[in-house]
């Protein structure tokens, strides 16, 4: 058995997810496996800087993820080019993990897990969600961007209504951290018991 957690970008996903973690949880983040595969001897990064050219390249030969994030995010092309290099690889390694995974709870975090059909390897999906507006002072916050720029990355993904309707359970996080752990604790439990939430 297994979860599925995603949500909006900077919507709570990875808070929650260290929670989960902390619970007990097994986490396959697939942030981590782009990350890891964009490294100079990463599967993927040989085609992306061969696709994107030299420019997007920090002094040291890695990729610089902020620049390419600006081109990507500017262009559903690019994006989509992007995408087509990185999300088989990364499919690929979640399923791998997957199979030699045996512990029970584990979680898949990711973004876009309705969007490449990683919901198909998952018993049950929960989505974290918030308000478009807190995603976009949060990711301002965060990446220290400009609205426009936080809605290019917000409009980039599924809309969080027609995630919340895929999903098993949707967690709203619009309060503090603690009130977001207190409704993960509660359904972790309910998870725990072999409970199932009905979509």
């Amino acid at each position: 058995m297994a979860l599925g957690l995603t949500g909006g970008i900077a919507s709570g996903k990875t808070t929650a997810a260290n929670f989960l973690e902390s619970l007990g949880a097994k986490i396959i983040d697939a942030d981590k496996i782009a990350h890891k595969i964009m490294k100079p001897e990463g599967s993927a990064y040989s085609d992306v800087v061969q696709f994107f050219g030299n420019n997007i390249l920090n002094e040291d030969g890695s990729i610089d993820r902020k620049k390419l994030g600006e081109i990507v995010f500017n262009n559903s092309e690019l994006r989509q080019k992007l995408e087509k290099i990185t999300h088989p690889i990364i499919v690929r390694e979640i399923k791998n993990r997957l199979i030699n995974e045996t512990d029970s709870n584990t979680i898949i975090v990711a973004p876009l897990l309705f969007e490449v059909g990683l919901d198909d390897l998952v018993d049950q999906v929960w989505v974290i969600y918030c308000s478009r507006e807190t995603q976009i002072k949060r990711l301002k916050d965060r990446d220290n961007i400009a609205r426009k720029a936080a809605l290019a990355r917000i409009d980039a993904q599924m809309p969080l209504d027609k995630k919340i309707k895929k999903a098993d359970l949707a967690i709203e996080n619009e309060g503090s951290i603690d009130d977001l752990k207190d409704k993960l604790r509660e359904a972790w439990e309910k998870w725990q018991k072999g409970d199932k939430y009905e979509s």
